[in-house]
């Protein structure tokens, strides 16, 4: 019988085992937490400040037609008088539009998956 690895053995790298990868390391949850300083915070508008229907349509990621037809079904409503200053809207009206926002996006998913099964 021939026999085998006659040579010597110049480095260990050469014999190493393919395929075989060292376990990766468990996640830490933590360092997602609110302790975070890198973590990424959403942007909440000043209680105090009043903002217009432009960047109430921003800060809410909708377009001001949208809005409008939102006050005209009496969801949302603004500060002032829309017919003698315009439309302004508060902190507690652009959460209410963000929410209105999500709200209606869960909704038109939720009636897709019904009516497509």
């Amino acid at each position: 019988m021939k026999q085998r690895h006659t040579l010597p053995r110049s480095s260990p790298a050469k014999y190493r085992k393919h395929g075989v990868r060292p376990k990766p390391e468990e996640p830490d949850i933590g360092k997602f937490g609110p302790n975070n300083p890198f973590a990424v915070a959403l942007f909440e508008p000043d209680p105090a400040a009043v903002y217009p229907i432009e960047v109430a349509a921003r800060m809410a990621g909708m377009p001001r037609r949208i809005i409008l037809v939102y006050c005209k079904h009496r969801l949302v409503s603004p500060l002032a008088d829309p017919a003698q200053r315009g439309y302004w809207f508060a902190a507690d009206a652009i959460r209410t539009l963000r929410r209105i926002g999500d709200l209606r996006l869960d909704c038109i998913v939720t009636w897709q998956d019904y009516h497509d099964a």
